[in-house]
């Protein structure tokens, strides 16, 4: 690779536009004779090693990121989760106290009915004596 070509690469990866800005901005490079391809191919493998290491920097902290959202939806999934088996539960107990409910009335209405009966059966009792 000409040397020309390999200062494109490294100006672009280092973000600078001369010889100068670079080695100010990376301090390591200030002892290389960058006027030999040498010493560019090895500034290039540099930055191309920390831009890599950036990269996979970045994936790591997107990586975390998302099992943290994944542990906040996992937790409030577990929370809706709860309140749903707390309102299933309630349910039951409602379902229990209105066939509990049904049941008394019905046993009132039988009483009721029985009563109902047994006073007409008075009331037709004293009707035909009063005939009588």
């Amino acid at each position: 690779m000409k040397i020309a070509e390999l200062k494109q690469q490294v100006y672009v990866l280092a973000q600078v536009d001369t010889t100068q800005a670079l080695k100010r901005k990376f301090k390591e490079f200030n002892s290389l004779d960058l006027r030999k391809t040498a010493s560019w191919m090895q500034v290039l493998n540099s930055l191309q090693a920390k831009t890599q290491t950036a990269k996979v920097d970045e994936l790591q902290a997107e990586v975390a990121a998302a099992e943290r959202r994944w542990k906040q939806e996992d937790e409030k999934a577990a929370a809706l989760n709860e309140r749903l088996n707390e309102g299933l539960i309630e349910l039951q107990d409602m379902q229990q106290d209105e066939q509990s409910l049904q049941h008394d009335s019905h046993a009132l209405l039988d009483e009721a009915e029985a009563y109902l009966k047994t006073l007409t059966h008075r009331a037709e009792g004293k009707r035909k004596a009063s005939l009588n």
